[in-house]
């Protein structure tokens, strides 16, 4: 299965839904189901005073978000068979979840594409 890899920066976001696991997951949860992807495994672990690093598994993807409550900042991992476009409307689906003003997106190429290129 070819898949692709990009990595998702977002700032300027909602700063509360970004500080406790619990509100991370719920916020995920309706991304995931936005996205008809359906999460089979997730790890939350929360730091103190406050900040996330989770990982979510789906058939579709797999995503692993670190977030930055502080600074309103949050990086997604986010590796997937989907093409450009729908990871494009994915990153919108998170963009509009945490009311993010500003995200950048790095893909980064499978090998075989490398050799294609």
């Amino acid at each position: 299965m070819r898949g692709s890899h990009a990595i998702f920066d977002f700032y300027n976001a909602e700063q509360v839904k970004l500080e406790r696991a619990d509100r991370l997951k719920d916020s995920l949860e309706r991304v995931f189901k936005e996205a008809s992807f359906a999460i089979e495994k997730d790890m939350y672990y929360q730091f103190e005073p406050m900040g996330v690093t989770a990982t979510l598994i789906s058939k579709e993807c797999q995503l692993s978000i670190h977030t930055w409550p502080e600074h309103c900042s949050f990086t997604v991992d986010f590796y997937s068979a989907l093409e450009k476009l729908e990871m494009l409307k994915f990153c919108e689906i998170i963009k509009t979840e945490f009311k993010a003003k500003e995200y950048d997106m790095r893909i980064i190429r499978s090998e075989n594409e490398q050799a294609a290129a």
